[in-house]
Parts: structure tokens; sequence; C-alpha cells
């Protein structure tokens, strides 16, 4: 199985898609930024609940996390909280789950320190080797090899990254798991509380970290990404250091990665036989129903029904991880009375739920076809979100997210542009596309014009619908567009109103533009909506203040 790493940048958004055989199979997203799961805090403990045998700490982060008696060092079977914690007492803390709405992040005191090949587990006397590592002498060997290593009054992880691994490897790596700890006892030592004392790496770093192998590859679209990761892997692992090919331009348009992307995460899922998957999320499990749909052949009933099954069962593990569907999982596949057939799709489904990072149960089937598959979320990797609650019917469907359809508008564009003779492109949209094409200050539509070599028009209609698009060459810019009030479009602030200070001026067509709350905008662009235009002047609204 061959594997690769592609990374691309657009319009500020760094996007992370594996391939496993030119297939894809997981896709993250994220802005540069650390994520706040996996970093070191020093706390201060506020108050203790008795009932939940649990903890609050302050972390400085405005509301207290949450840290129950399990993840308290020094926890034994019948310990209660009171006995191992003090209310005013600095706790050093690592983030195991991000804050949600109300609720704080929850922390633990046995902290992790994660690094290619090991993860140092300090004042613990442990030692795991994944599951995902095969064969089980390969396990072994590096067992034996982690007993070696292990240093004293702390235990060790062997990561799926370490098959293959030398000694000389492991030994390395751990000396450097070991110098991050020391630093972070001596932060620990020096700070005030609360204070951050290790920030976990960003996006880019942590996928390489543990999705590189010996037979990974890694394209990249941008010269200054190139550089980055080469510098990442050359720390990693010096020896693929060579291996980070440059690929300008729509890496993810080439590889398939936007089509796959797509179609993968539909309800409807279409396999190769002609059958199908339905995939419905609830807040309580994940249903899949496989089903034969086309797939009739001409052939017997249980043929027919045992291809769907298996080619159901290679799919559904990859939808699990594009999708990081977590939790239970019942799959409902085309029932089969034949217990050598039911085994049979079992085993296919289990070799494939193995290629999968987080932890995974499958039960067996029933005579109606019937299984149960627990999934481990696994956390700390943000997902691009290609699909969101619906405005319109309130949550009871999914529409296209706003970034992912504008990650397909321009796309289309760019396909457009080599063919169109026209100076120009009219986006009609729905108003909300607006600030997602436009960028921050107008530079993601900067940028796609010079790209693409022409010039783009947006107009946010009112009446469209969220996943409405129509694009539309234009043979005049200069044209007014029949632009009626709620719509939505970009304006360059080009002053303050001189009666009003507060406010901004733009000019559309031939129309002066007061854009209410827009005097410290001067010089940017900015999506507004329309509340009054007339022939000579009109008024305006900023986006931000809806």
């Amino acid at each position: 199985m061959s594997q690769e790493i592609l990374v691309h940048q657009e319009a500020g958004q760094l996007l992370i898609a594996i391939l496993e055989d030119e297939r894809l199979v997981q896709i993250f997203a994220g802005s540069g930024e650390a994520p706040l799961r996996g970093s070191i805090y020093k706390g201060k403990v506020t108050n203790l609940v008795s009932s939940l045998e649990a903890a609050f700490v302050d972390l400085g982060l405005g509301k207290n996390a949450f840290l129950f008696i399990k993840d308290v060092a020094g926890w034994r079977p019948g310990k209660r909280i009171g006995q191992l914690l003090k209310r005013g007492q600095e706790v050093l803390v690592q983030v195991k789950r991000e804050p949600a709405g109300e609720k704080g992040a929850r922390v633990t005191m046995r902290l992790s320190l994660p690094g290619r090949s090991l993860v140092l587990l300090p004042g613990r006397n442990q030692i795991g080797v994944s599951q995902r590592i095969r064969p089980n002498r390969e396990r072994e060997r590096l067992r034996a090899l982690a007993a070696e290593i292990k240093p004293s009054g702390a235990g060790l992880i062997v990561r799926t990254a370490a098959s293959g691994c030398t000694r000389e490897d492991m030994v390395q790596d751990l000396a450097g798991l070991q110098q991050l700890y020391e630093r972070v006892q001596e932060q620990a030592g020096q700070a005030a509380v609360p204070a951050l004392i290790y920030r976990e790496s960003d996006l880019l770093e942590r996928v390489i970290r543990d999705y590189l192998d010996g037979t990974t590859t890694i394209q990249v679209n941008t010269m200054g990404l190139r550089q980055r990761t080469a510098s990442i892997v050359e720390r990693l692992a010096p020896v693929l250091a060579e291996g980070v090919e440059l690929s300008p331009g729509d890496l993810f348009g080439r590889r398939d990665v936007w089509r796959q992307w797509h179609q993968a995460v539909q309800r409807k899922v279409w396999l190769e036989c002609g059958g199908y998957l339905v995939i419905d999320q609830t807040e309580a499990l994940t249903a899949i129903d496989v089903n034969t749909g086309r797939n009739t052949g001409g052939r017997g009933l249980a043929e027919t029904a045992l291809e769907t099954n298996i080619e159901a069962a290679r799919e559904i593990p990859r939808q699990l991880r594009l999708r990081e569907i977590g939790g239970l999982v019942v799959v409902d596949f085309v029932g089969t009375v034949n217990p050598a057939e039911r085994q049979k799709v079992l085993q296919v489904l289990g070799a494939e739920l193995v290629r999968d990072r987080a932890r995974t149960r499958l039960w067996g089937m029933t005579p109606s076809g019937l299984v149960e598959i627990t999934r481990q979320q696994i956390a700390g990797f943000p997902r691009p979100v290609y699909q969101q609650i619906c405005p319109s019917c309130d949550g009871r469907g999914r529409v296209t997210s706003p970034l992912a359809l504008a990650l397909t508008v321009r796309s289309e564009l760019a396909a457009q542009a080599g063919q169109a003779e026209e100076p120009a492109f009219l986006v009609r949209v729905h108003p909300r596309m607006v600030p997602a094409l436009l960028g921050h200050d107008g530079r993601a539509l900067a940028d796609l014009e010079v790209k693409i070599g022409k010039q783009v028009v947006l107009h946010g209609v009112a009446g469209f619908e969220l996943e409405r698009v129509e694009i539309l060459p234009l043979t005049n810019t200069r044209e007014p567009l029949p632009i009626l009030p709620q719509d939505v479009i970009p304006v360059s602030i080009k002053a303050r109103d001189k009666r009003h200070p507060e406010d901004g001026v733009a000019v559309v067509g031939k129309a002066k533009l007061a854009v209410v709350g827009a005097g410290e905008m001067e010089g940017k662009v900015i999506p507004v909506r329309i509340a009054e235009l007339g022939r000579g002047r009109g008024r305006a609204e900023m986006l931000a203040r809806e």
C-alpha cells in the first residue's frame, strides 16, 4: 500500500490530504495555529466537587478546566478527590479535550509527550506497543527495544511509525523527548500560576509526525510550504527530507481530491458494483445501510449480496476515517444466511479497520446482517467543515458550508478561465458566500483574479439558496448590476464620511454609498449589505454587524 501526504494552501487555509493507493482516506484543515489539546499548563485548583469526584482548575483560559479523579497523579481505587488535591494547590496538567460550548477544557495530570516513534509517559512505569504494527514478531521486537531503553520513572508507548526502526532511531527520539520534559519541568518551576508551559505542534508538524513512514511521499503546492515541510521532515526523519516535492497550483484538483472529497461525504455513497451506502449520523450512533441498488447483474441473489457486502466492507472504514466518525456504528449489511459468507465479509471489514489509527472494535454479524463497530474519536486534528446545519430547515438536513462551496467555486473559475474569451466573470451567490469568496480584506479574491487572469465581480443575491451558484462571463464590467436591498456586495471604503466620521464612503456604479460604522475601514475591501440604493446615493451596513 502506498501512502501520500498532499499539503495544499489557498486563501489562508491549510488543507492536508492523506491518500492510500490514490484514494482519499483522511483530510485535515487549519489556519496553521497550534491546538489547545496536548498543551501543558501550570494551573491552580479552584474547587473540589466530591459528588463528581473531580476538581476545577484555573488555567487562565476564562473557563476553568475539569480534572476527573482518575486523571489525578497518584490515584488508586478507593481514593477520594479530597485526599489527592486541595483547594489552591498548584498542578501541572495537560489538555485532553478542547473547550466546547459552555464546557471548559478537560485536563489530566498524567502527561504524555509524543515523538515520531515513541510517546514518553513521565511518572508511569509501563510499555505499550501500537496494535497497528504487524506482524506480531515486529511488535515483540519493538517491545523488547522499548524495555531496554525505558528510563527510570517513566513509561513508553511505541507508535505505529516505529515499525522498522532501529535501536539507534528510538534512542535518538527518546533523548529529544527527555530534553523536552526537562524544559517543561524547568519552566513549570519558574512560571507564576496560571501559565502556558508547553504548546502542542501545529497541524502540519503533527500530521507529518503521526503519518510519515518510510513509504510515504509528500507533495506541497507552494515554495514556502516546501521549505517548512522539508525542515520538519529533516528533524523527524532526515533520510526522507529529499522526498518533499513541489507541485505548484491546484494540487488537490490535479490529484482528484476535490471530487473525491465531495463524493465521499454525501449521505448516499455509491459503490463501484452499483450498490450504495446510506450514512446517517445521530447524537447516539451512526447508522450505515448497505443496499444492492443497481447491482443486479443477472446472477443469483446470494452472489449479488456477497459482492455488494464485500465492497461495502472495504468502503465503510474509509468513510469512518474521512468523516471522523466516533462512538457506536451500526452497519446493516445485505442479509445472508450463509455463515461462511458472513465470516468472509467480517474478515474484509476487519482487515480494512486495521489501517485506521483510531482504536476500533468489531463485533460479529447477525443472520439479518447487522454489525456493530466501536471507534475511538481522534481529537486534536481539525477537519474541514464540508457540511453545516442548514439555516433554512433548522437542523433537519445539511447543506454545503460556505468554505467548501467557495473552494469549489474557485476551482470552477480556474477551469473556465482558460476557455472564456471575456475579460471578467460575474459570480452570483447567496449573500453568506460573499465573505468566504472575498477573504480577509479582499485578499482571497485578489489572489484568485491574479491566478486566473480575469476580473471577478461578486454579487450576493438575497433570494438565492445557499448552494446556488451562477458563474457568467462578463464583456463589460462598467455596466451597472441590478443590485437590490438586502443584496451583499464587496466594496472598497474610499474615505470617512465628512458629516458622520464614524461611517465610511464607497462608490457603487455612479452612486455614493454611506457604509454605517465603516469609518475605521478606510482603504479596505469589505462585504456590505445594501439597505438603500438610489440614483446618486445609497446606504449599506457592514456584514459583521449582523
